[in-house]
């Protein structure tokens, strides 16, 4: 299941589908992530699913933070919204539902999320839950109940100066308008939770629900937790929604899944579609069917054996290969004018087909 929703919208179209829909858990889906109705997006951001490769610093640029529980046109935020843990699903997380981004693609506030949300979540045996809790006229708290004896505790308290700032967030957690979409790690020790962040991105946490110590984890507008699976390396590993700036795709801006850590370290790129999510649980999870894998698009001719020049442009093939085995064959385009008067120039990335019409004119 899916938990949290908030969609940016910046960066270029380069024949990838935009924005991003939403995703739910249908009939039988034994816990990958389907299709469901999707928010309007601008079209021009890319969305893609998660692939391998490294950690660009530039991915990491943000908004300003926005948190607060101001509700205005300038904070308006896309969907995101949940239901309860079903428990039986291979993967945890809350469904988001579909919702329209307003005309700037920000997120939406983590009170608004919350109060669409049950704010309940149990660790898979069942003996540890956590609920949110709003006190009429205060502030969100978490509450945890271990089933160690010691009962329910109140473990995070946006009131309470006893609530630390996690460290390396840039993102005040006590001036968050709420907490929402919680999930706990497959060994119950950590809750994840979701709280404001900035304007196209919120802010994922995880609290140790034995310390009550809570620390930042990453940027994310969605998240799953892969609980069980029949490679075991992915065990308590994250599927995040992640709007990221040039990285993988540089002059652009993307929507995609990501494959981190419990620490939040990149692992790879799952992709730019649910597919590539269901894909992936599919393929290394063993959990739902794996959808068909897409028609490759390869550079041909020349461009397959490498860089080609045509005229002032130089093409090289540029395929991204994701964490679902497939690939998506991309092309950079290079203006070597540009190259020389700026060695930092980056390239831009065009599809296959558009290569294919350039490799027409004089080229070598």
């Amino acid at each position: 299941m899916w938990r949290g929703r908030g969609l940016a919208v910046l960066g270029l179209l380069i024949g990838c589908r935009t924005g991003g829909g939403s995703f739910e858990h249908g009939p039988g889906s034994g816990g990958a992530p389907v299709a469901a109705a999707g928010a309007r997006h601008d079209a021009s951001t890319v969305r893609a699913a998660p692939s391998g490769g490294s950690e660009a610093g530039a991915d990491n640029a943000r908004e300003a933070p926005s948190g607060g529980s101001d509700a205005g046109a300038d904070n308006a935020r896309a969907a995101a919204s949940g239901g309860s843990d079903g428990g039986v699903d291979d993967t945890r997380a809350v469904p988001p539902e579909a919702g329209a981004n307003n005309l700037f693609g920000l997120v939406r506030s983590a009170e608004d999320i919350g109060a669409e949300q049950e704010g309940r979540a149990a660790s898979r045996d069942g003996k540890v839950t956590a609920r949110v809790q709003v006190p009429a006229g205060g502030r969100p708290r978490i509450l945890v109940d271990a089933g160690d004896g010691r009962g329910e505790r109140v473990l995070v308290d946006l009131a309470s100066d006893a609530t630390p700032e996690p460290m390396g967030s840039g993102a005040p957690l006590r001036q968050s308008s709420g907490v929402f979409s919680l999930a706990f790690s497959p060994d119950a020790r950590q809750l994840y939770f979701q709280a404001d962040g900035w304007g196209t991105s919120l802010a994922l946490y995880a609290l140790d629900v034995d310390t009550g110590a809570v620390r930042f984890v990453t940027d994310a507008n969605g998240y799953q937790v892969i609980d069980r699976c029949k490679d075991k390396r992915l065990v308590g590993k994250l599927v995040l929604l992640e709007h990221r700036y040039f990285y993988p795709l540089p002059q652009s801006a993307v929507d995609w899944f990501f494959l981190r850590d419990e620490r939040g370290t990149r692992l790879g790129i799952v992709g730019p579609e649910d597919h590539n999510v269901a894909r992936l649980l599919a393929r290394r999870c063993g959990v739902g069917q794996a959808p068909p894998p897409p028609p490759r698009q390869k550079p041909t001719g020349k461009l397959a054996r490498g860089k080609v020049r045509c005229g002032k442009q130089q093409l090289s093939p540029a395929p991204i290969t994701l964490l679902d085995g497939t690939t998506l064959d991309f092309v950079h385009l290079v203006d070597l004018e540009a190259l020389a008067e700026d060695p930092d120039a980056l390239p831009m990335l065009i599809d296959a087909e558009s290569a294919a019409s350039i490799l027409q004119g004089d080229c070598r």
